[in-house]
C-alpha cells in the first residue's frame, strides 16, 4: 500500500516514514501541500496523512484540490489543534478520518486499520514502543 504524509514538521515526517516503512508500506513524505500535489501523478497514494496547519496551502485547501483529482481519496487529517467542529462536513464522509497530535504508534496503526487497510505485518504494539529517529533529513519525493 502506498501512503503519502504531508506535514511541515520534520520530526513527524521522519517518525511516520520510519514507522510505516517498518510495517511494510511504501511511504513518501512532503513538507508542503504544493510538493504533494505536484507529485500526485508520479505517486498515487492509497492513503494520505494530511496536516491541517501548514504554510502555503493549508490541509483543507490541499484536500479540496486532491478531491477534484481523486474523488473519495482516503485521507486522515492530523493536527495538534482541535478542528473537529470545523471539519464536521468533511469528517462525515466515509473516507475521511481525524487523528489528533500527539499520537503514538499504536494509534497510528489503529487508524490505518479503520480505513480498511490491514497492516502488511501484524504486530503486537505497546503504547510505549519507541522508534529511533536519526537526525538526517527525510528524502522528499
Amino acid at each position: 500500500m502506498n501512503i503519502s504524509v504531508i506535514d511541515d514538521e520534520t520530526f513527524i515526517l521522519r517518525l511516520m516514514k520510519k514507522t510505516l516503512e517498518r510495517d511494510g508500506y511504501v511511504v513518501r513524505v512532503y513538507r508542503s501541500g504544493e510538493l504533494f500535489l505536484n507529485d500526485i501523478e508520479n505517486f498515487r497514494p492509497d492513503l494520505v496523512f494530511l496536516d491541517i496547519l501548514m504554510p502555503g496551502l493549508n490541509g483543507i485547501q490541499v484536500y479540496e484540490r486532491l478531491s477534484e483529482l481523486i474523488p473519495q481519496q482516503k485521507v486522515i487529517f492530523i493536527s495538534a489543534y482541535d478542528f473537529t467542529g470545523k471539519l464536521d462536513v468533511i469528517l462525515k464522509r466515509s473516507y475521511v478520518w481525524y487523528l489528533p497530535k500527539p499520537f503514538g504508534i499504536k494509534e497510528l496503526r489503529e487508524i490505518i486499520s479503520q480505513t480498511g487497510h490491514i497492516p502488511l505485518r501484524a504486530k503486537r504494539c505497546q503504547s510505549t514502543e519507541f522508534i529511533g529517529i536519526t537526525e538526517e533529513e527525510p528524502k522528499e519525493s
